[in-house]
Parts: structure tokens; C-alpha cells; sequence
């Protein structure tokens, strides 16, 4: 077990930063558990497909309609069609996935208000 990481050529005390996981769907999130960085689940865990344009338009809008999910094909894989993402490893049960990412999305704020490295 390590509690240390290098980033940027600096050795970062884990509880002094927050990583947040982007990528494309899982692996992102599973390498920063792995590495023992990734503290809790975040909006942008999991995401299919992730890219920078649709980050900065969800960022952009505050989150505006992100919890906006349909499930596909009765599945546990959930869809936004504004945003043209989706989401897997989640209940098909509407209420509960949005509270899931309300909570989600409150972390990520709180998160980037902190005085934390990111």
C-alpha cells in the first residue's frame, strides 16, 4: 500500500489533493482506486464516452439537465441525450441514479472550492 504518488515531479501527501477521474468508461476511475488515489465516486466516473468538449459543456452549464437519464434497453447502462453520454454499473431505478449524482455532483463542487490540489 502506498500513500504517496508523483505528480508533476512532486511527492503530494494523498489527503493533500483530490484526483478526479476522466476518461473514457471505467478504466480511469479503476486505475485511481488501484493507485489508492481515488478517494470517492465523482460525476465523471464511468462515463461512456468522456471527452473534453462535453466536460467543458457540462461544466459550462453548471450541471444544468445532467441527471436528465433514461435507461437503455431496461439495463443498468443509463443514457443523456443532451449531453450524448452514457453511463454504466448503475441502478435502472430513475430516482435513486439521480440522487446518486446529485450527491456526485455536490463532491465535485465542494471539491473544486477546497483550497486542495486537483
Amino acid at each position: 500500500m502506498f500513500s504517496y504518488t508523483i505528480i508533476n515531479k512532486q511527492l503530494i501527501n494523498n489527503d493533500n489533493f483530490h484526483v478526479i477521474p476522466i476518461g473514457y468508461r471505467c478504466p480511469t476511475a479503476i486505475a485511481c482506486t488501484y493507485a489508492k488515489i481515488r478517494k470517492f465516486s465523482l460525476p465523471f466516473d464511468w462515463g461512456v464516452p468522456w471527452n473534453p468538449k462535453k466536460i467543458q459543456t457540462i461544466l459550462e452549464n453548471d450541471f444544468l439537465n445532467f441527471c436528465n437519464f433514461e435507461s437503455i434497453n431496461n439495463s443498468n447502462i443509463m443514457y443523456n441525450k443532451i449531453y450524448d453520454f452514457a453511463s454504466g454499473h448503475f441502478t435502472n431505478e430513475i430516482n435513486v441514479l439521480n440522487e446518486t449524482f446529485h450527491r456526485r455532483i455536490d463532491r465535485f463542487n465542494n471539491i473544486m472550492n477546497e483550497s486542495t490540489k486537483k
